[in-house]
């Protein structure tokens, strides 16, 4: 059986950097156009079933363009990078994460859809070969 393994994404923050975090906070007032960039660390979701591997990502608001799906040597990165700005706010969004798939995997077994705020990825699982049977002739 094969399966997905995480391989690195966007860190996970430590009580440290919350803490320094929170002191930053009270410096950049949003109300002076400041705002902390947004990270999506718990928002995906990896699941398994009969026939394929399946990540979900919760990412409200963002358009289908703004996702980046793509395979490179057997590892599925998964990421977007977004900024807004308008004359009193700049807000910058990012995300990135990779898995290691099962080699051999096919591109077109990979579908990526976004809607109503999740993009999901649905990994084909690839059909076990079964080893060939050749008889021989015995003389």
């Amino acid at each position: 059986m094969s399966s997905l393994i995480r391989l690195y994404g966007t860190p996970r923050t430590n009580r440290r950097d919350n803490f320094f975090s929170n002191v930053l906070d009270g410096l950049f007032d949003e109300s002076q156009g400041w705002r902390q960039q947004e990270t999506f660390n718990d928002s995906v979701n990896v699941s398994e079933t009969s026939t394929s591997h399946e990540i979900s990502v919760a990412a409200p608001g963002l358009d289908k363009g703004d996702f980046s799906v793509e395979l490179k040597s057997d590892t599925l990165t998964v990421s977007f990078d977004v900024s807004e700005e308008n004359k009193n706010s700049f807000v910058k969004q990012s995300f990135q994460k990779s898995w290691a798939i099962p080699k051999g995997t096919n591109p077109s077994d990979i579908v990526a859809e976004y809607k109503s705020g999740i993009l999901n990825v649905s990994i084909a699982k690839q059909k076990a070969e079964e080893p060939a049977t050749t008889t021989i002739k015995v003389k």
